[in-house]
């Protein structure tokens, strides 16, 4: 799966890191030319709690300073019939939710 983002220079996270996150992920998947579901990598079925952790472990030190900060979060994957690759869109905002973690820090 590819992400694209363009920094200019090294920036802090764009969120402070006390700042607790609700996040959306949805997952665009094209299905095979059988019809099939796609198989991610060529190796592994996309499971979502995978395809979750990778992104959100991608996101560290670019939009937050830990994943644990995601205090909130909804995940969806579809497949596209129409998509000829994957795409990912992802959706962070503050919320108001405080984890222990956040109190302690």
């Amino acid at each position: 799966m590819n992400m694209f983002c363009t920094f200019t220079g090294k920036a802090p996270p764009m969120f402070e890191r006390n700042q607790p996150l609700k996040n959306n992920i949805e997952y665009y998947l094209p299905h095979s030319k059988t019809g099939k579901p796609y198989i991610f990598n060529k190796c592994s079925q996309a499971d979502l709690d995978n395809l979750m952790k990778f992104t959100l472990d991608a996101l560290v030190g670019v939009f937050y300073h830990d994943d644990i900060q995601v205090c909130e979060m909804s995940c969806s994957k579809r497949y596209e019939a129409s998509s000829p690759a994957e795409w990912v869109v992802v959706k962070l905002e503050k919320t108001s939710i405080i984890s222990e973690f956040m109190k302690k820090k």
